[in-house]
């Protein structure tokens, strides 16, 4: 609440880009993606508040919000870490407005974090009042009508839920400027230039539901753990023991929800701005059976790390993705094939001890805290307010 009316800009790991912005630091020109340095200067003469990633802290704060979502509409989509699409079918118009205010109000005094919110008849004019909300403070209902028409002249092309840059040009080449111009265009002509994505997003401008509500969560198709570095790793030893703790992380999260990987995959990068030296690879190990064992996918990875590392190169960034995943009750091995039964206990073992004793307290072989030159820079973390007992706010 005290960055309330500040410029603050949230850094990626390593303290690299601007990944997050508020409206003020939005004001003030800085771009989504610009790197740190060119920014420097206008951040320190504007006092914007920088401070790096804390994605411990940002997951937290989400599971709160979304679990008092869950308590104020029969069907909530969670679409993102900060977004989430609520279903109140049925309310009247007075009764979804008396909802989302006491909800804003809600949120703010329980977590303490401001949102916005928007509301219509539609994922894609929902997004339009969200979109609307945010510069105005307060909840955004819109409805059909000559108002919405007249809003929907003045809103831009580009702001539109899935429409991009590619789409926007060939928009304009059209002679298409806003959302009331794609509103009144033909369904047929956009499913040609736009495929039916496009005559999707024709048809709820125009109030018709094209995007369902996805209230159960679908299963991912891929896990990703990744860091960068600073400064560079040359050594493969160093590289070898994050990519272990990478997918002990990845595996641990790919549990949880049940499922198993068929494939792992391995990449490292050199500083992508060094042009000349620039070095980046990757190796996929398909798994003769899909597993979730640990020690398993660390052999794949560590295989990978083999096939691609280069000696004499800086690594700037590694990671390790786990894909081809399905749910494991669902999955058929042949007569003679199946996983060793004494893996899932052990890993279920393994994963409760971590959770009671808190995380990676057993982890596997020569996994060691790295020196500090091995580690991302995080110069200007937020504290952990909800998630580390030490770090925890003191009440006076």
């Amino acid at each position: 609440p005290s960055l309330r009316g500040k410029p603050v800009v949230v850094l990626s790991n390593n303290d690299g880009c601007a990944v997050a912005r508020s409206n003020e630091a939005k004001a003030l020109g800085i771009k989504m993606g610009e790197p740190y340095f060119k920014f420097r200067n206008l951040a320190q003469k504007h006092d914007v508040v920088v401070l790096s990633s804390n994605f411990t802290l940002y997951g937290n704060m989400s599971e709160r919000v979304m679990e008092i979502l869950r308590t104020r509409a029969p069907r909530v989509e969670v679409y993102s870490v900060d977004e989430a699409f609520l279903d109140f079918t049925g309310m009247n118009a007075f009764e979804v407005e008396h909802s989302l205010t006491d909800l804003e109000g809600t949120l703010l005094q329980w977590t303490g974090l401001p949102v916005s919110i928007g509301a219509a008849s539609t994922k894609t004019l929902a997004k339009i009042a969200n979109h609307l909300a945010k510069k105005n403070g307060t909840p955004c209902i819109l409805h059909s009508g000559p108002a919405l028409d007249h809003l929907l002249r003045r809103f831009p092309l580009g702001d539109i839920w899935g429409i991009g840059r590619g789409y926007t040009r060939l928009l304009h080449s059209f002679g298409l400027q806003s959302a009331y111009d794609l509103k009144q265009a033909s369904p047929k002509w956009v499913r040609q230039y736009m495929g039916v994505m496009g005559e999707k997003i024709v048809a709820e401008l125009n109030g018709h539901c094209a995007f369902t509500l996805h209230d159960v969560e679908a299963d991912k198709k891929m896990i990703t753990v990744s860091r960068s570095y600073a400064p560079a790793i040359q050594n493969k030893a160093a590289l070898a023991t994050l990519i272990r703790g990478y997918v002990e992380r990845a595996a641990e999260k790919m549990r949880r929800q049940n499922l198993v990987a068929k494939g792992v995959l391995t990449y490292v990068r050199s500083n992508r701005f060094q042009r000349e030296s620039y070095y980046r690879n990757a190796h996929l190990t398909h798994l003769p059976l899909a597993s979730s064992y640990t020690p398993t996918l660390i052999k794949a990875a560590l295989y990978n790390l083999d096939t691609i590392f280069k000696t004499g190169i800086d690594y700037k960034k590694a990671g390790v993705c786990l894909v081809d995943l399905h749910r494991e009750d669902q999955l058929q091995y042949g007569l003679f094939e199946g996983s060793d039964p004494r893996h899932h206990p052990t890993m279920n073992m393994i994963d409760t001890l971590n959770l009671r004793m808190g995380p990676r307290t057993i982890r596997f072989g020569n996994i060691r805290k790295l020196t500090t030159k091995t580690n991302t820079s995080c110069n200007r973390l937020s504290p952990a307010y909800v998630t580390e007992w030490d770090q925890l706010m003191r009440v006076r």
